[in-house]
């Protein structure tokens, strides 16, 4: 927005710095200069300003920032009316109708009476080109002028313009109505220029009876323009949903000053005064309509005071409908949290000599404690953090002296749950497989593919494209399609940490899922082993499948995982009917509750001492059916030896021709040991002979 460095002079009776010190001020402490240029004997600013900051689109919020930063007196214009003993009531020359209450906020209005239109006095007609805008003629320019000097848009109608319904009435030349209306269907409007827009049902219009006389908050009709034959003014004032204004001008491919205010939500609480400033600047600068000029005192509107003499009169009264003045904020503003968040030590009394000068409301409360109003205006202050921030501004941030950090450094508290997720990750990877992150989404053909039902699946309302319509119901449908579309790759081994969804899960539980080709079920058992042993689980152990059918597994190539006693997942391969579609008939697959492992995982680590007493080493081969797992096995022999038996673990397994078909034969290696004593040998004999007499009661054989 445009500045001019002689008119926010007008606001100060101490000379401003230098244009450029004023502005490397205003940089320092407020907005951004974008540029800088001369005009003539004034210099204009270009200034960027917030949008969270509307107070500060007008001359006076600018004079006010300098105020504060300078520490100078701002002068104001004051604005008093004296009572005009031959003035109408405004009230019999025009009321207000507001049918948008939530589209137009408040609407203020001042009527004058005996105007004759003419140019601008010097001043005012130099300050406007300066700022951008072209001088019409008096009336108008008073308008904008007050515009960019208070920051709230204004528009003036030709009062004798408007219509009443009642036309023949002895009344129809009093009592002119406004209506603050959206526009009825098909409606049009011709603006000031000439161009005519068909106006759609949201955009905002200011009515008569009979029809449209301007866009709400954009621009004025042609209809009610001023003119030379205009004598009768209404000057609105009003305050309007900014987001109303800004569909309405996106639409209609209009913008104008007003509409760039409005759309950043002007306090309304000033449309009273921006009436009452902009009637008096016209009863001052426009000729009485009998051609007698007003007082000269032009360069000192900032003190006008309006005495009736002339025949140009403002109506007796304002109009003002709608909200009420806002009433200021109250904030509470604590000394030590301004010190604790500047870092600085800072006086009650240079508070209040930065906040005054804003316009904020000091009042010093029990100890240190300051009660703060805030003017409506300020948008931007909600909570103390703010006014701490606006003093740290105004006082200077690059006067607070550095100091180094000083508190007590505390270690955050440890997520346990992301700790052993990463755990897992860490552990597959050293065993040599490569993690893998895919969408959480899948397509219906995915979800069919691997057998899972669409009703059960969560879909998307608005999915990205076909192929992601659905939550992942599993890790494995991502990951498998991964290993089918690389063919070539011999060896290939992957996994994946993450959610998976469905519409009856209540939770969304994160899974590890893993998928390998040219990979034994035993190594990638062992992997998981691997992983429970990082984790701190013992007792990890397959189960085959058996009953527990699942759609995804094959039931008779595949076993349940289990560690610490709990069921924690499946691993074997993918179920015949899916494998047959994807290729993946040689996969080794896997998915587990990382839920479940990191809920028993543990830190603790259990030492024991080394026996100094020898080891006693027996190998047993035993002959049992093919589908009866080593870990049964082992189970069995573990109970009848007891607690000596230091160890027990299959070294070798035949299933040979050698062997009856449907058998298999496996060595294992039993470590007998005690810490106490060296075992004698009638001690390992006879757990040995415990061992084969519990093995052959299974029903298995021992090979001698």
């Amino acid at each position: 927005m445009l500045f001019s460095y002689n008119w926010l002079q007008t606001f100060f009776e101490k000379k401003l710095p230098e244009p450029k010190v004023l502005a490397d001020l205003i940089i320092r402490h407020g907005f951004e200069v974008e540029f800088m240029e001369k005009k003539g004997k004034d210099t204009i600013f270009d200034l960027a300003i917030l949008s969270n900051r509307p107070d500060c689109f007008s001359h006076i919020g600018i004079a006010r920032e300098i105020s504060a930063i300078l520490g100078c007196k701002l002068i104001l214009p004051k604005t008093k009316f004296k009572s005009q003993k031959a003035a109408p009531a405004t009230k019999s020359l025009v009321n207000v109708a507001i049918a948008e209450p939530e589209a137009c906020l408040r609407y203020s209005a001042r009527v004058v009476l005996g105007v004759k239109v003419g140019p601008s006095p010097d001043w005012m007609r130099q300050r406007l080109e300066a700022c951008g805008l072209r001088s019409i003629n008096n009336v108008v320019d008073a308008t904008n002028y007050v515009m960019l000097e208070m920051g709230q848009p204004l528009h003036a109608f030709d009062w004798d313009k408007l219509e009443n319904r009642q036309s023949n009435s002895p009344r129809a030349n009093k009592a002119k109505k406004i209506i603050v209306r959206y526009a009825a269907k098909d409606e049009t409007i011709e603006i000031l220029g000439g161009k005519q827009y068909k106006l759609a049902a949201d955009t905002l219009v200011i009515a008569d009876e009979t029809g449209a006389l301007a866009i709400g908050g954009i621009k004025g009709g042609k209809r009610a323009e001023i003119d030379d034959k205009t004598t009768t003014i209404i000057i609105e004032s009003a305050n309007f949903n900014s987001r109303a204004i800004r569909i309405a001008s996106r639409n209609l491919g209009l913008q104008t000053e007003a509409s760039l205010l409005f759309g950043h939500s002007p306090d309304y609480s000033q449309t009273g005064a921006a009436a009452d400033r902009a009637a008096a600047l016209i009863a001052q600068i426009t000729p009485a309509a009998a051609g007698e000029p007003r007082p000269a005192q032009l360069g000192e509107v900032r003190r006008l005071r309006l005495d009736g003499r002339g025949s140009v009169q403002i109506a007796a009264g304002a109009l003002d409908a709608g909200l009420p003045a806002a009433k200021a904020k109250k904030i509470t503003l604590k000394l030590d949290r301004v010190e604790n968040l500047l870092g600085c030590d800072v006086q009650t009394a240079r508070i209040k000599k930065i906040l005054e000068p804003l316009g904020f409301s000091v009042r010093k409360g029990n100890g240190s404690i300051m009660d703060v109003a805030v003017p409506s205006r300020r948008i931007d202050i909600s909570a103390p953090e703010d006014l701490i921030e606006e003093i740290g501004r105004i006082g200077g941030y690059d006067k607070i002296v550095a100091k180094a950090p000083v508190g007590p450094v505390a270690a955050p508290e440890k997520n346990y749950f992301w700790h052993w997720k990463n755990t897992i990750k860490d552990a597959l990877a050293a065993r040599g497989w490569t993690e893998t992150r895919n969408y959480s989404f899948v397509s219906p053909r995915d979800c069919e593919n691997f057998g899972f039902n669409l009703k059960n699946s969560l879909e998307i309302k608005n999915p990205v494209n076909a192929d992601m319509a659905f939550m992942r119901p599993s890790l494995l449908v991502n990951i498998a399609k991964n290993i089918a579309k690389n063919p070539d790759c011999a060896a290939l081994r992957q996994f994946e940490v993450g959610k998976i969804f469905g519409v009856n899960l209540r939770m969304e539980p994160t899974m590890l899922a893993g998928i390998a080709r040219g990979t034994s079920f035993f190594e990638a058992k062992g992997a998981l082993e691997f992983v429970c042993q990082r984790l701190g689980l013992a007792n990890f152990k397959c189960v085959p499948l058996g009953e527990k059918m699942d759609s995804l597994f094959d039931a008779g190539r595949s076993a349940r995982i289990f560690a610490n006693g709990r069921e924690a997942g499946i691993l074997g391969r993918i179920s015949s009917s899916i494998s047959a579609r994807l290729g993946l008939e040689d996969a080794i697959v896997f998915e587990l509750s990382v839920d479940v492992l990191a809920a028993m995982a543990t830190e603790l680590i259990e030492y024991r001492p080394i026996s100094t007493h020898p080891r006693a080493v027996r190998d047993l081969a035993i002959l049992a059916p093919r589908e009866v797992l080593a870990q049964t096995i082992i189970d069995a022999m573990q109970k009848a030896a007891g607690h000596l038996a230091r160890s027990i673990a299959p070294v070798d397994v035949y299933q040979g021709d050698k062997i009856a078909a449907g058998l298999k034969n496996i060595v294992f290696r039993i470590t007998y040991q005690a810490n106490d004593r060296t075992l004698s040998g009638n001690e390992i004999d006879k757990m040995q002979a415990d061992i084969i007499k519990a093995v052959e009661t299974c029903g298995w054989q021992v090979r001698k």
